[in-house]
């Protein structure tokens, strides 16, 4: 279709209103100014497109055809274009928040249970706890350090002091996995 955009506006304006010509050209010139932006999702690439086709049948006939029309629907479908990558960008920033709140939730359910499955074991401080045990809340408070729960937060949700805790975080950032493997306790024995 290689129709002149002058041409087609100076008819729309003669019959008073848009003719199907006249929109079909805007509007591949509108796809193409906007499907050379590929680095743009293309669900927005889409949508700008339904908004400029609203746009341009509501404001054609503002369009002078001695002032260059088609920079006229190529800035059209620009602001089309933004409009639609700040909508996208604004749900896309409220979905984040929404994955973020929901995994903070979650996180805050395993620690209850894991802290009601501790006290139903009768276990109120780190010193009644086996080896075992003591692995098993380590590992916990390493992955609630690696989720970015403060210390104060793991220590009261696991029942140990904040001392415990910090020394722990402390100890897992130096030794790495090693932080697992089982100290000696008690007093050395003696030879």
């Amino acid at each position: 279709m290689n129709l002149d955009i002058k041409q087609l506006l100076l008819e729309a304006l003669e019959l008073e209103y848009c003719t199907n010509d006249l929109a079909i050209v805007a509007i591949d010139i509108a796809k193409k100014h906007i499907n050379r932006r590929q680095d743009i999702p293309e669900a927005a690439r889409e949508d700008a497109l339904g908004r400029f086709t609203v746009k341009f049948v509501e404001k054609w006939q503002k369009i002078d055809p001695e002032k260059s029309p088609k920079s006229y629907i190529k800035s059209m479908a620009f602001t089309s274009l933004m409009d639609e990558l700040r909508k996208h960008k604004r749900y896309f920033i409220e979905d984040r928040e929404k994955l973020k709140n929901n995994n903070n939730d979650t996180l805050k359910n395993e620690l209850i249970l894991f802290s009601n499955i501790l006290k139903e074991a009768g276990i109120t401080s780190g010193r009644q706890l086996t080896d075992k045990q003591r692995h098993v809340l380590k590992v916990e408070a390493v992955r609630l350090f690696k989720a970015g729960v403060s210390s104060r937060a793991i220590a009261r949700d696991l029942g140990l002091g904040n001392k415990t805790i910090s020394r722990w975080r402390i100890d897992y950032n130096k030794r790495g996995h090693w932080f697992f493997k089982q100290k000696p306790r008690g007093r050395p024995k003696s030879v």
